[in-house]
C-alpha cells in the first residue's frame, strides 16, 4: 500500500495553512517595503553622491519598476480571486482609481523634494 504524505494534510497537521488573503498581504507588504528601501537608497544617493555611475541608477530604477509591476499584478489577481462576481468590477475600478491617485500624490510630493535637492 502506497502512502501519500500530502493526502493527510489538514489544518490541524499543518501549522501554517495556506490562505490566499494572508499570502497576498505578506507579498504586497514585502514589495512595498522593498520600494521604500529603493526610494530611500536613491534619495541618499542624491544627497551623498555614492553611486558610481548612471547605469547603477538605471538598474535600480528598473528594479523599482519590476517591484511596482509585481505589486500591481498581484493586487488585481487578488481582487479577481477574492471578490464576489457582483463586486469584482467595482473593486477593480476602485483599485485603479487608488493607484492613479497614489501616483498623482507622489508626483506632487516630488516637487518640493526636487527643489530641496536642487538647492544643495
Amino acid at each position: 500500500m502506497h502512502h501519500d504524505p500530502e493526502s493527510n494534510s489538514s489544518p490541524s497537521t499543518n501549522p501554517f495553512p495556506s490562505n490566499l488573503w494572508v499570502d497576498v498581504c505578506i507579498l504586497l507588504t514585502l514589495l512595498s517595503v522593498l520600494q521604500v528601501v529603493n526610494a530611500l537608497l536613491l534619495l541618499l544617493a542624491v544627497r551623498f553622491h555614492f553611486l558610481p555611475n548612471p547605469w547603477t541608477v538605471f538598474a535600480i530604477i528598473l528594479y523599482e519598476g519590476l517591484l511596482g509591476g509585481a505589486a500591481y499584478v498581484n493586487t488585481f489577481y487578488f481582487i479577481s480571486k477574492e471578490s464576489e462576481d457582483t463586486h469584482r468590477e467595482f473593486a477593480m475600478a476602485a483599485a485603479s482609481v487608488g493607484d492613479s491617485l497614489g501616483i498623482a500624490l507622489a508626483g506632487l510630493a516630488a516637487f518640493p523634494v526636487h527643489r530641496y535637492f536642487c538647492s544643495l
